[in-house]
């Protein structure tokens, strides 16, 4: 995890262990480990309600609260994620207190209904809630030690729920209804910052600026393959477990230890499958399995899944058992590898959270689905049932193999305004553990020839931080009849444009990117005209050569696209221009260029303070700033003009324009002034 920039405006709350205590007793308090052995025995057999009935309206609970998780997630980002998670337990609370005086379908359909809502409110709140108390860094470190001992501090909770129920168990329920009132209570007392301080990222990153995909290819078909086949595993694997949670206690249920009440046993098997789970038995199988395809990963997951509903349906105690726990340990493995695959798999640059909603929500409709086909199928057969699930996984280990085979090779375009004929995509891995890569389709050998020499001279000469060029080890650089493609290192961070317009400014003072223009060491190589693909930039550079007698390894297309923001500062890349050149080829570049706004006075300063970097004998050192600028954003424009008629160089036309017009009332300001 890296620390906010300022292109993410990411909010932390003060530090502050009231806090923190106040949302740990509340994650405790929130357990329904109490309840959790009885309440299937509780609607099924005292109240009646049938097997095939309660599992199917549990489905459907479900699918309403994954239906409702985007409004409300919604509401949660405008009055707060502390309210939403409180709300969320409150009637949480209220549907145990339904179940405490209920009697009779009607008041399981009430029961269902509200945890539909509460599960709706809490759903992300929760997480949300506790980033905001420890900060991004600190979150993933305190999420694993809350649910490790969550499941240690509440194992023995079984015991004493089944002893409570047959005692009393309308008492057991009221019991759990207090305990998530008292929940609520925690969290409302969990001191925020107001929404308006909070700012919730929306005023510090503009829209990104990356285009949309604009032709369905083969890769971008692979692609979806891919992410068909990540769905359909996530959602087969959630739905699993949504129903082995609901029924297990039932399916263990029927087995007496030692003569005592079958309620026991169902305790006994819920407390092993909790400390199976706190080991963290799964998370190390999948630690283990990491270097491996994922159509293995995913075979072995599936085949387990498998046998563990095949020894279930079996009814026999060790069966079960055994089943139960290759369940749980099928837990621990399956989220850490298909999570890390939906990560591995963003189709965008910085749409992280709007792909996990997206691929998290439309497995969870899958899960359901599942589970509501099931359920119609089989009636109450606890059996057949679990061979149903015994089948599906069959079915899915042909079909996600075949879909994740396929998506080798996928790519999205990745479309961004550029003066060259290369063409950019974002190449991704659904079949092995690598971070995508942006791959570079040049139009011709020669070009990518020129490009990588560029690379290997001028680059690691420039004096600017910059991303290398670097192949990957697994992955050559390809060619075929039309296309030469080299692939790089993606690197998922903001670009400077991503970064609020009026904080551009101020973070390039800051991020250090002028200090080492400034800090270039000179060269006396022969300077390079460029060939045929960089005749866009040439005015630019014949003014640049006129003024200028400073040469230096230039980036040579200095604009905020091609600056990263990063935690420690910037990181260039775009090299593709890059050449022996005018130092002032790249100050004029990013000090004037109309996407970082500020007054023409900064400009001026900030140039006039690079130019006193330049050696003695250069006509830039005696010669008049504004002149100059003038001269150069003259050229500049041209440049601009030569793209032809596209948005993009219109655009950069006006601005230029504007800032030329802006030049001119500042050179007649100062002489009225004089």
């Amino acid at each position: 995890m890296h620390a906010p920039t300022v292109g993410e405006r990411c909010f932390v709350m003060p530090p502050n262990s009231s806090n923190l205590k106040w949302f740990r007793t509340a994650y405790l308090l929130n357990s329904t480990a109490l309840v959790m052995p009885v309440l299937p025995f509780w609607w099924t057999e005292q109240l009646g309600i049938p097997m095939n009935a309660y599992l199917g309206v549990l489905a459907i609970a479900s699918t309403c609260a994954l239906l409702l998780d985007f409004p409300l997630s919604v509401l949660a980002d405008n009055i707060g994620a502390k309210y939403t998670f409180g709300a969320g337990l409150l009637l949480f609370s209220l549907s145990f207190v339904l179940v405490s005086g209920g009697n009779g379908v009607q008041s399981f359909y009430l029961y269902a209904l509200t945890n539909a809502f509460a599960e709706g409110l809490m759903s992300g709140s929760n997480n949300a809630l506790l980033r905001e108390i420890v900060g991004e860094s600190g979150y993933r470190a305190e999420l694993y030690r809350l649910n490790r001992w969550y499941y240690l501090a509440t194992s023995a909770l079984f015991f004493v729920g089944v002893a409570s129920y047959l005692i009393n168990p309308r008492a057991l329920f009221a019991v759990q209804a207090l305990l998530l009132l008292a929940s609520s209570v925690c969290i409302f007392s969990v001191r925020t910052s107001s929404r308006r301080a909070q700012g919730m990222g929306k005023k510090g990153v503009e829209k990104p600026s990356f285009g949309k995909l604009r032709n369905c290819d083969r890769g971008a078909l692979r692609f979806l393959a891919g992410a068909l086949a990540l769905c359909l595993l996530l959602g087969y694997f959630n739905g699993l477990m949504q129903f082995q949670n609901r029924t297990i206690q039932l399916m263990s249920g029927r087995f007496s230890i030692l003569g005592g009440n079958a309620l026991w046993t169902a305790a006994v098997f819920l407390f092993v499958g909790n400390v199976v789970t706190s080991l963290g038995v799964g998370k190390q199988i999948e630690t283990r399995l990491r270097q491996k395809s994922t159509l293995l990963i995913t075979t072995l997951f599936l085949l387990a899944a498998a046998g563990a509903s095949a020894l279930i349906s079996g009814n026999a105690f060790w069966g079960v058992l055994v089943g139960y726990l290759l369940i749980c340990i099928l837990k621990g493995a399956y989220r850490a590898e298909y999570s890390d695959m939906a990560i591995r798999s963003v189709p965008f640059p910085h749409w992280t959270a709007r792909w996990v909603s997206l691929v998290s929500t439309i497995a969870s409709l899958v899960g359901s689905g599942m589970n509501l086909l099931v359920s119609a199928l089989v009636n109450s057969d606890m059996a057949g049932v679990q061979l149903c699930w015994t089948v599906m996984a069959l079915v899915l280990l042909v079909v996600a193999n075949l879909l994740i085979f396929v998506s080798q090779g996928a790519y999205l375009p990745y479309v961004k305004q550029s003066m060259s004929g290369k063409k950019s995509i974002i190449r991704f891995f659904y079949n092995a553990h690598e971070p995508p890569a942006l791959g570079q389709m040049y139009p011709t050998e020669h070009y990518r020839r020129a490009i990588e020499e560029r690379y290997s001279s001028i680059v690691p000469q420039s004096g600017l931080r910059a991303v290398p060029m670097a192949h990957l080890g697994a992955l050559p650089a390809t060619r075929n009849a039309r296309d030469f493609e080299v692939d790089f290192r993606y690197i998922d961070v903001p670009s400077l444009c991503e970064v609020s317009a009026d904080a551009r400014w101020s973070w390039l003072e800051g991020s250090g990117l002028l200090r080492d223009l400034k800090a270039r060491s000179a060269v006396t190589s022969k300077r390079q005209k460029g060939g045929a693909e960089t005749s866009a930039t040439d005015n630019l550079l014949a003014a640049s050569q006129t003024v200028c007698t400073c040469d230096a390894c230039c980036h040579g297309n200095l604009d905020p696209g091609n600056v990263l923001v990063t935690d420690d500062g910037y990181l260039l890349v775009g090299w593709d221009l890059a050449r022996i050149a005018p130092r002032v080829y790249d100050e004029f570049s990013i000090v004037f260029h109309p996407d970082i706004p500020t007054s023409i006075e900064n400009r001026l300063v900030q140039f006039e303070d690079l130019v006193a970097r330049h050696d003695d004998s250069c006509p830039l050192r005696s010669a008049d700033s504004v002149d100059v600028a003038y001269m150069l954003l003259e050229a500049k424009i041209k440049d601009c003009a030569s793209w032809g008629d596209s948005p993009e160089a219109n655009r950069l036309v006006a601005s230029y324009s504007d800032m030329l017009a802006e030049l001119k009332g500042y050179r007649a300001s100062t002489m009225a002034e004089n």
